[in-house]
């Protein structure tokens, strides 16, 4: 029995365009899976199950058992499956580890199932468990726009380090769009010129993130964190989707470790990470 990760992602940089007719907000962002990885296990059951090593975690909410669900329902699959969840990414800290959790789970479970679904039906079905989870079926580096369902898949970067930071305690989205003031708003047009390579010689490696100040007015501990890192890394640092996680570019590993150990001497969780390209993501 085989564990399948399911890496996180960060933002390297993310505009909100606009608020929706229907509540959500447009966004242009650039992904970028990393290191960091929840790790599941599947097998063949007579109903769904899943375990955790996180009893927390333990809600019918669950974006696995979400997934499992909607596959279910959705074409009548009588079949069930033994699930294990190791968890190792934190929760509600703009990394995106119950959306990739969704993703995983999608994809092994049409495998186990022997579901006739792929392309654009299967990114149908993970826009339905969340903005974030149609770019985990294929992971890498991406340009995301809309409310996440339009995923441009982009050659990946150069092997590159970060370090990322968060406070204790998560932030919830819903949260952060709904403070979110029109002047954070944006065109998108520097996470495009990211995407693209037209940024200039010497620019950041992050463009930025249009949820920043919002999360840092809810939730100060954040702007903390991230002034820690800027202090510790001495590097670029961004937040990552709707916070409270910190990320500090080390590009080949340039003092990676030593700055995460510097931010768990100072009392906040923190991780040395390496991008994960599209092929490793998705094997």
């Amino acid at each position: 029995m085989r564990a399948i990760p399911a890496y996180a992602k960060i933002n390297l940089s993310l505009e909100v365009l606009r608020r929706r007719p229907d509540g959500y907000h447009d966004l242009v962002s650039l992904l970028q899976t990393v290191s960091l990885a929840d790790e599941l296990t599947f097998e063949d059951s007579d109903r769904v199950e899943l375990s955790f090593d996180d009893s927390g975690l333990q809600t019918e909410d669950n974006l696995v058992l979400r997934a499992a669900w909607l596959l279910r329902h959705t074409y009548g699959v009588k079949a069930g499956a033994a699930i294990t969840l190791r968890k190792r990414t934190p929760v509600a800290a703009g990394l995106g580890g119950g959306s990739s959790d969704a993703a995983t789970t999608l994809q092994e479970l049409v495998s186990l199932w022997e579901l006739p679904v792929k392309g654009e039906e299967l990114v149908g079905l993970a826009a339905r468990l969340g903005s974030d989870v149609p770019f985990f079926l294929t992971g890498g580096r991406a340009l995301v726009e809309g409310r996440g369902e339009l995923v441009t898949p982009l050659p990946d970067g150069p092997a590159t380090w970060y370090v990322l930071a968060k406070p204790d305690g998560g932030l919830e989205t819903k949260t952060v769009f709904e403070s979110l003031a029109a002047e954070s708003m944006s065109d998108g047009e520097v996470t495009r010129a990211l995407a693209s390579g037209r940024s200039a010689e010497g620019q950041s490696p992050f463009g930025f993130n249009g949820l920043q100040e919002t999360a840092f007015r809810i939730c100060p501990a954040a702007r903390r964190c991230f002034d820690a890192l800027q202090e510790a890394s001495g590097r670029p640092v961004i937040l990552s989707g709707s916070g409270p996680t910190s990320v500090a570019w080390a590009g080949a590993n340039q003092g990676a470790e030593e700055a995460a150990r510097s931010m768990r001497d100072r009392g906040f969780w923190s991780e040395a990470v390496r991008c994960v390209g599209r092929e490793e993501s998705v094997e």
